[in-house]
């Protein structure tokens, strides 16, 4: 997917919104090629309380 996104549909950055629990999703999201760019951003995902994310980016070209 990320070939296909990067190359045939020329886009240029992908963003990674992961909730800091997922370990699993972190490593495969850094497995993958994404780094780990900002940390501790809020984010609302319609529960409850403020979901606390990391985000992680992928650039090409």
């Amino acid at each position: 997917m990320i070939d296909y996104l990067l190359h045939e549909a020329d886009i240029r950055i992908i963003t990674a919104h992961i909730m800091q629990a997922n370990k699993a999703s972190a490593a495969a999201a850094l497995k993958s090629g994404f780094e780990k760019r900002y940390t501790d951003i809020e984010e609302d995902w319609g529960f409850e309380k403020p979901v606390m994310i990391d985000k992680y980016v992928i650039k090409f070209r």
